[in-house]
């Protein structure tokens, strides 16, 4: 869906604006059953980051583990390595 959009003045303009943010809102919220989340954080230090993704790779494997996504392609779950782009990280 896209949209062209031409104002005259700087109030037409930050109405449009909020508008288009409300709606970009509005579509998170539905693919997230109507709950903002905060997302993936911007790490530089890919040694940082390998922690970060590590630690929530292992929630999510508990996560899918209490769900009974524990066999087979149901339960798959990877991640490349930031410091060793030729590693991925899956579960056993």
């Amino acid at each position: 869906m896209s949209a062209t959009i031409t104002t005259t003045s700087s109030s037409q303009d930050a109405t449009i604006s909020m508008q288009v943010a409300e709606h970009n809102v509005s579509v998170s919220a539905l693919s997230t059953g109507g709950y903002e989340f905060a997302g993936v954080p911007k790490i530089d230090d890919p040694y940082k980051k390998r922690q970060w993704q590590l630690e929530h790779m292992a929630g999510a494997f508990r996560v899918f583990a209490r769900k009974g996504f524990t066999e087979g392609t149901s339960g798959h779950i990877s991640v490349r390595d930031p410091v060793d782009p030729t590693t991925f990280w899956i579960n056993p």
